[in-house]
């Protein structure tokens, strides 16, 4: 059985005559067997776009549809809202209207997330839609870049593994300090094991850092938010160079703060 929000799209595909029954069918098998949203499935084999699916289902469900890059969302609205709350539930707050919160989705959230949701913020929510890479970019903007590490991560690792660390170590999303002036070049030297982790922004290269002086940690290489590499990095180490080009790094502290994600790395 097909779960509300894809049934109501199912049916909603079959009265516009948009896509036929014998079509939908396996997708729906498929649905039901993996868990997958049926829209994505769609997507996936090319029968929906995403923006269609979006359109339909804000239709049906009375529900706002927003272009996120052109929505200004005020940095209080934002600061109300946990960053490990956003990212873990792939939301983006719009605003606030006395105890109610409006909320930017890739999909109608079913009864219990949003339960689980209303429980985090203490606050009622309202739903509008809008695309996932939107939401991804939204995301990023406003929570920085452990949003990319965390989204990183959770594409080569399976799925209760990073769920277990989110839930476990839920601050770590949050202690991330971005390194400007002076600080790109002492990183994480002379420093305490207890620090937080330390982003670095540079023009796109291969350039070399070291571990000069430095507690272990692991580097994690980006290019336009992607994880391209990490490694776990020992100390006294020189010219450590990744394979690849990057435009920015984090530097994760082996350390107790860090522990779950550190782990997540390790078993890789």
């Amino acid at each position: 059985m097909l779960k509300r929000y894809d049934l109501i799209l199912y049916e909603a595909l079959l009265e516009k005559g948009m896509i036929t029954r014998e079509v939908l069918e396996p997708c729906a098998a498929e649905s039901e067997k993996s868990g997958e949203i049926f829209a994505r499935i769609l997507n996936r084999r090319g029968l929906l776009s995403e923006k269609d699916a979006l359109v339909i289902l804000a239709e049906k469900l009375k529900l706002p549809l927003i272009d996120l890059r052109r929505t200004a969302i005020d940095k209080k609205v934002i600061d109300k809202i946990p960053a490990k709350v956003a990212i873990y539930y792939k939301f983006v707050p719009l605003g606030i209207k006395d105890r109610t919160f409006m909320i930017a989705v890739s999909y109608p959230l079913d009864i219990k997330v949003q339960d689980e949701i209303r429980t985090q913020l203490g606050y009622d929510i309202e739903a509008a839609l809008s695309s996932s890479d939107d939401i991804e970019d939204a995301l990023k903007k406003y929570y920085g870049a452990m949003a990319e590490t965390l989204d990183g991560i959770a594409s080569t690792t399976p799925k209760g593994q990073i769920v277990q660390a989110r839930e476990a170590h839920e601050e770590s999303v949050e202690d991330i300090e971005k390194m400007e002036g002076l600080g790109v070049f002492s990183g994480l030297m002379f420093k305490p094991k207890e620090m937080n982790a330390l982003l670095f922004e540079f023009k796109k290269g291969r350039r070399a850092i070291h571990s000069l002086f430095c507690r272990p940690f692991i580097a994690v290489w980006l290019l336009e938010g992607k994880i391209q590499e990490y490694r776990i990095i020992d100390s006294w180490m020189w010219s450590i160079r990744p394979d690849s080009e990057f435009d920015k790094l984090i530097e994760i502290p082996i350390n107790n703060r860090y522990q779950e994600i550190v782990s997540l790395f390790a078993e890789q």
